[in-house]
C-alpha cells in the first residue's frame, strides 16, 4: 500500500512538474509563432492550428493526470505523451525558423539581381580605374579677377543707362587701352572683347542676354 501510494506521489510530482514545464514551453512556442507571423513571414496556419490543438490537449492531459489520484497507467501515458508533444513542438519551432530563414534569404538575395549588380560594380570599377589614369584638365582661369569683371559691368551697365539717355558718357582709362592702335574695328580686338565678355558670363556678371547684346554691337 505504502509502495502504492510512493508510486502515485512520485508520478504526481513528475507530472505536475512537466505540466509546468510544459506550460512554460508552450507560452514560449506560441509568442515565438505569433510574433514570426507579426514580423510577416510566411507561415501554414493549418499547421499552426494543429500543433496548437495536440499542445493544448497534451498540457490539459498532463495537468489532468497529476491531480487524478489513482491512475497510475494513465499517468505514465501522459508523461510519455507529453515528452513527444515536447519534442513536436521542438521539431516544429526549427522547422518553421528554418523555413523562415529561407525565405528571408531568398528575399534578400536574388541571384539575377546579384549579378547585374556585380557586373554593374565591375564595369563601375573598370571606368573608375580607366578614367583615373587620364589626366585631370586643369581649371580655367580668367585673365581677370572677380572684383575687376564687376566693375567692369558695372561700367557697361552705367554706360547702357546713359546711351538709353541719350548721354554719352567718356570712355575710362581702362577701355581706352583695351583698345588697340588700329582701332575698335580691328579683329583682335574684337576677339579680345568677346573672350572678356566669356570671361564676365562665366563669372556670373553678366547673364546670357546681356552677353548676346554685347556680342552683337561688338560684331555690328
Amino acid at each position: 500500500m505504502g509502495r502504492g501510494s510512493g508510486a502515485s506521489s512520485l508520478f504526481k510530482f513528475i507530472s505536475l512538474a512537466l505540466s509546468i514545464a510544459f506550460i512554460l514551453k508552450f507560452c514560449s512556442g506560441m509568442i515565438t509563432c505569433f510574433s514570426t507571423i507579426g514580423s510577416g513571414m510566411s507561415l501554414n496556419w493549418e499547421s499552426f492550428k494543429t500543433v496548437f490543438l495536440i499542445s493544448v490537449i497534451g498540457m490539459l492531459a498532463s495537468v489532468l493526470m497529476a491531480i487524478m489520484p489513482g491512475l497510475y497507467g494513465l499517468a505514465v501515458v501522459a508523461v510519455l505523451g507529453f515528452s513527444i508533444m515536447t519534442i513536436i513542438v521542438a521539431i516544429w519551432q526549427i522547422v518553421i525558423l528554418r523555413q523562415s530563414a529561407t525565405e528571408m534569404l531568398e528575399y534578400i538575395y536574388d541571384p539575377e539581381t546579384e549579378t547585374r549588380s556585380a557586373a554593374g560594380a565591375f564595369r563601375n570599377m573598370n571606368i573608375s580605374a580607366a578614367t583615373s589614369r587620364r589626366p585631370v584638365p586643369a581649371p580655367k582661369k580668367t585673365s581677370m579677377t572677380r572684383e575687376e569683371a564687376q566693375k567692369r559691368a558695372e561700367e557697361m551697365r552705367k554706360r547702357r543707362e546713359a546711351k538709353a539717355n541719350g548721354i554719352e558718357l567718356p570712355e575710362s582709362s581702362d577701355e581706352k587701352s583695351d583698345v588697340p592702335s588700329e582701332g575698335a574695328d580691328s579683329e583682335e580686338y574684337k576677339i579680345r572683347m568677346l573672350k572678356e565678355y566669356k570671361e564676365l558670363l562665366d563669372s556670373g556678371v553678366l547673364t546670357q542676354e546681356e552677353f548676346d547684346q554685347k556680342k552683337k554691337q561688338l560684331l555690328g
